[in-house]
């Protein structure tokens, strides 16, 4: 293989000699399988580096398909945090920094696996849900945003959508309303609430061509928007935000072409849930 192993494995060197072995592949494994055997302790093998005088850690991770095997066997979980945790006694910041990394990683699964052993979470309220909850209870307009302030400073700035999202949807004052259905993506599997929003797509669309329509009237005159040349309507949908969102994208043309042509989109529907890749 071209490696000089007496320069850079002298003590192996040695061991093979007195044993009278070739060093291969073979031989290395062999003698890999009984050094950790010697020095493993539980799910750990920890040794001292002679060069760097530090302590080397390896945590022997198993294959996992199931929650009893992987209850059962969680030793190698709590090994690892211990280990990286073990400067200054951080084990506490060592559990905080991976719960961190597995809640930006797997957002969904993280949410699962709390719901699993009781833990309160609090899934985030959209734009849509949050304006049609303010329009059932007549909240004045001036008043959301300090209610919404309020929520967000006791349930974490992320369980709702920002001031610029619920504007935008109540600009065109089409009311939002919210259901919920019983839904299973599997038959036989347990039911979930599954929340939706939507709003009356004729009016929606009416209303917000003629808030654009009133916001250009003081520039160029109600007689040359009058001249509309045509109007395109693209329909689409993504997910995002824990919520998939159906909407559409509207281009209005004007004969006029001193009148500059107006583009925007509208959200019309909105089916509140996490994204999972085994539901797609």
């Amino acid at each position: 293989s071209g490696v000089n192993y007496s320069d850079q494995f002298p003590i192996l060197c040695k061991v093979a000699k007195a044993l009278d072995c070739n060093i291969d592949e073979d031989f290395i494994d062999d003698l890999l399988v009984e050094l950790v055997k010697l020095r493993k302790r539980g799910t750990k093998l920890q040794y001292k580096c002679n060069k760097s005088h530090r302590t080397i850690s390896y945590v022997h991770v198993p294959v996992n398909t199931t929650d009893k095997s992987f209850h059962q066997q969680k030793q190698w979980l709590e090994d690892a945090l211990e280990i990286n945790g073990s400067k200054n006694d951080q084990h506490e910041e060592a559990y905080r920094r991976a719960a961190e990394f597995l809640a930006k990683k797997e957002e969904a699964a993280v949410i699962k696996g709390l719901q699993k052993v009781g833990l309160p979470v609090v899934e985030a309220m959209s734009a849509t849900k949050m304006v049609a909850m303010c329009r059932d209870v007549d909240l004045p307009v001036g008043k959301e945003e300090v209610v919404f302030r309020h929520l967000r400073d006791h349930f974490g700035k992320k369980a709702f959508d920002g001031k610029r999202a619920m504007r935008m949807l109540g600009d065109d004052y089409v009311p939002v309303k919210a259901k919920h259905a019983m839904h299973s993506y599997v038959e036989g599997e347990k039911e979930e609430k599954i929340h939706f929003s939507y709003k009356d797509i004729k009016l929606a669309v009416t209303r917000a061509i003629t808030e654009r329509l009133r916001a250009l009237s003081g520039q160029h005159g109600w007689e040359k928007l009058k001249k509309i040349k045509r109007t395109d309507i693209m329909n689409g949908g993504d997910h995002g935000g824990g919520a998939f969102q159906a909407g559409c994208n509207i281009c209005v043309s004007f004969e006029d072409d001193d009148v500059p042509s107006q583009i925007f989109d509208l959200c019309l529907a909105e089916v509140a849930r996490i994204r999972d890749s085994r539901r797609q």
